[in-house]
């Protein structure tokens, strides 16, 4: 049996409830003109190839042209401190 009472515990479960309810923001990206029509494209899938680098797949929704592009990153805790440059800070 909880401890909690049952009017606290609806609360909460209520909360969490509106928060998971929330659509997350996607991350911005860019999204290149089709080469066809100049629409902008939709993306479509990403593949990861490598550990630093991702298959991008964008389809035009106007005229169905397909365009693939490779993505590059770097994961921050490994770029050499360039990430001391920003607004990150280490741990303290």
């Amino acid at each position: 049996m909880s401890t909690i009472p049952a009017d606290l515990e609806r609360k909460f479960e209520q909360r969490w409830a509106a928060r998971l309810a929330r659509p997350i923001p996607p991350a911005p990206f860019a999204r290149p003109a089709c080469p066809r029509c100049k629409a902008q494209m939709m993306l479509v899938s990403i593949e990861p190839k490598s550990l630093s680098v991702d298959l991008h797949k964008f389809r035009c929704a106007v005229c169905n042209h397909a365009l693939t592009t490779f993505a590059t990153h770097e994961d921050p805790m490994h770029s050499n401190g360039r990430w001391l440059q920003g607004d990150l800070r280490p741990p303290k």
